[in-house]
């Protein structure tokens, strides 16, 4: 899958639970320990969601990321 499409997704994902907070402006991929995350980010930089691309192709968000997404 391409990186922009799946953005897109983790953005439409984060719409359809909207939880209270700031709105993502930016997203981007990330692989950590062979896992590929996409991190969804607040205009002032602040991470606001994180899902994880599951081998089937689905994002799922993350309740407890790994600590290095956070920075």
């Amino acid at each position: 899958m391409e990186k922009d499409d799946l953005i897109r997704r983790a953005m439409a994902g984060f719409f359809r639970e909207k939880l209270p907070g700031d709105m993502p402006a930016s997203g981007t991929m990330r692989t950590i320990r062979g896992l590929q995350y996409i991190v969804l980010r607040s205009g002032a930089g602040q991470v606001v969601a994180i899902f994880r691309l599951k081998n089937d192709g689905f994002l799922r968000r993350m309740r407890r990321p790994p600590k290095a997404l956070l920075d």
